[in-house]
């Protein structure tokens, strides 16, 4: 039976993470900032209100 604290070091010499090494689902949050702008960007309605408040805050 491994160790639980060897398992981080397991899944980084595997270049994954600890969720992949326990076959656990991955969500994709590479570049999510740009994913989520383009998202309300295709939202029309959305858009000029997402403007306003952004730029109200800024």
């Amino acid at each position: 039976m491994t160790d639980i604290e060897l398992v981080p070091k397991i899944a980084q010499y595997f270049n994954v993470t600890t969720d992949e090494l326990f076959g656990m689902p991955v969500n994709d949050y590479k570049n999510i900032d740009q994913k989520l702008c383009n998202y309300i960007n295709s939202l029309s309605d959305v858009k000029e209100r997402f403007r306003l408040c952004y730029h109200a805050n800024s």
